[in-house]
Formats: structure tokens, C-alpha cells, sequence
């Protein structure tokens, strides 16, 4: 937890110093979910979606904003729009899968009844995905 903290300190620094650092951003915001503080995790990997840079922190931090958007309760509609911003980054299935497990609960009007329909979908999908 200490180097998390130490860690967060020298990211935070260098992102006044460079405040549209990608590599920085990107670090800053794996602290900040390390530390558990959610909110700074989301601002830094919103920030961190508007640079260009390494393509696989991109997608982490689209695939990530899903997940931090659920954990802050925002709403659904939020979290999926991450989720299949990131599988229209990469074509990967974890956003899939995410999407399938939440219909697997949910219904589109977010009552807690399945939507196997729509979960069936996007299980489907992210098995075509994998199968290239």
C-alpha cells in the first residue's frame, strides 16, 4: 500500500509537469484503482482515452471504464457504452462477456430479470470473436 501511495505521488507530479502524458495517465489512473480510490481511477482513465499512444492501454482503459462505471454506480447505459466502445476499439471478447453476464441479471428496463435473448447475443459474439 505504501508504494502505491509513494507510486501515485510521482505519477501525480509528472502529470503537472505533462499533463497529457499517455504512459503517465495510464499509471496514474492503475494506482488510483490500486488505492481503491475509483473516482480519480475514472477521471485519469478518461484522460487517458483522449491521447494517443499504446493501443493496448487504450483498450484497457475503455475495457476499465466499464468496469469502474458499475463499481460507482453510474448508470448502466454508461458502463455499456464503455464496454462496447472498447470491443469497437479491438475486437476482444471480455467487453462481450461483460455485457452477456450483465443481461444474464438485468433486463434492458435494469429490473433484476434475465434477458437471455440478449446475453445469448453478445456470449455469441464474443465466441465468434475468439474463434478467428
Amino acid at each position: 500500500m505504501r508504494r502505491f501511495c509513494r507510486d501515485k505521488s510521482l505519477l501525480f507530479d509528472e502529470h503537472l509537469k505533462e499533463p497529457t502524458a499517455s504512459r503517465t495517465l495510464f499509471y496514474l489512473a492503475q494506482t488510483c484503482g490500486c488505492l481503491g480510490n475509483l473516482s480519480d481511477t475514472y477521471k485519469y482513465y478518461i484522460l487517458r482515452t483522449k491521447e494517443e499512444g499504446f493501443i493496448e492501454e487504450v483498450y484497457q482503459s475503455l475495457f476499465r471504464l466499464g468496469e469502474v462505471s458499475e463499481s460507482l454506480s453510474h448508470p448502466w447505459e454508461e458502463s455499456e457504452s464503455w464496454y462496447l466502445k472498447a470491443f469497437s476499439h479491438s475486437q476482444r471478447a471480455e467487453p462481450l462477456v461483460k455485457l452477456a453476464e450483465h443481461y444474464l441479471e438485468y433486463n434492458m428496463l435494469g429490473e433484476r430479470k434475465p434477458d437471455y435473448l440478449r446475453s445469448y447475443m453478445y456470449a455469441s459474439m464474443a465466441c465468434i470473436v475468439t474463434g478467428k
